[in-house]
């Protein structure tokens, strides 16, 4: 038995969502999905498609995924499909500190059907999902991550 081909999704596309502090916006940047999908480490992918609508009651496992991933050097990024004044809003009220990034909204519904949810990655192999309600704790996360 050989290992079969990884599929690509096709159109799928994520531009980087950041704060410029020279203006005072929240703006677009550049293409980032390659960096995402070929990191040879972990990355953390929260998916909310529209931040308006995302459920809130669990958003402190999101917090503690986060904060997770910056203590072991791995990336993390809030997925969404929302414009980059909602993000900035957003942020402004929930004050996360989260990486913010842009995608499709029909792709990120069809990555996880929960809002939010959670992806783990490497190297653009999904390595584990979780509805909002079910993310890992850092226990967990450690025996998922060898």
């Amino acid at each position: 038995v050989r290992e079969g081909e990884k599929p690509r999704i096709e159109d799928f596309s994520v531009e980087s969502i950041y704060y410029d502090a020279t203006s005072g916006a929240w703006q677009s940047g550049g293409d980032i999905t390659d960096m995402l999908l070929s990191d040879p480490s972990y990355t953390f992918l929260m998916v909310s498609y529209l931040l308006e609508e995302m459920n809130m009651r669990h958003l402190q496992l999101f917090r503690e995924a986060d904060r997770y991933a910056k203590e072991k050097g791995y990336s993390f990024y809030l997925l969404t499909a929302s414009d980059a004044n909602v993000v900035g809003n957003w942020e402004q009220q929930n004050r996360t500190g989260f990486q913010f990034a842009h995608a499709d909204e029909r792709t990120l519904k069809t990555m996880i059907r929960s809002n939010p949810g959670l992806m783990l990655l490497k190297e653009g192999t999904v390595i584990g999902k979780w509805d909002d309600s079910k993310v890992p704790s850092f226990d967990k996360f450690q025996l998922i991550i060898k």
